[in-house]
């Protein structure tokens, strides 16, 4: 069977890291536009890759089936797994604290701890993009 998850985790990765952008560029987007643009075009961007994960995990999941228990990758698999949920919660996290403080980029302590978790978030994505990679490239695994 073709493995579907490489296929689908670019949505949620692509549309994550351009909604961190986007949220980081408000303060010059508000300087230099007058516009509240950048951070909810941002948002929107995030609460999509933040939902695309769902679809990106369970394909995972069913491609990491064929990993032999003994097998090295199975590790490197269950550190991926791990770093996806943390960098998952990160995010949610983050996308909570917007939703409930609707103008948070307004209030600087706010602002540095909704900016502070979008930053673990996008550290969070590039561990787990190097964990995937190595199931990828080292392992072979989800290659046809």
């Amino acid at each position: 069977m073709l493995p579907i998850h490489p296929r689908l985790v670019h949505f949620p990765i692509a549309l994550l890291v351009v909604g961190v952008v986007l949220v980081l560029l408000d303060p010059w987007c508000r300087g230099v536009r007058h516009s509240r643009a950048c951070e909810r075009t941002g948002f929107a961007s995030l609460v999509a890759g933040w939902l695309t994960v769902a679809p990106a995990v369970i394909s995972g999941l069913i491609d990491q089936s064929p990993i032999a228990i003994d097998s090295p990758a199975r590790g490197v698999s269950n550190m991926h797994i791990t770093a996806v949920v943390v960098t998952w919660v990160l995010f949610g996290l983050a996308i909570y604290l917007r939703v409930r403080r609707r103008h948070i980029m307004d209030d600087p302590r706010g602002r540095w701890l909704y900016m502070g978790l979008l930053l673990a978030g996008l550290v969070g994505l590039v561990v787990v993009g190097e964990l995937g990679g190595q199931l990828t490239y080292v392992f072979g695994v989800g290659q046809v």
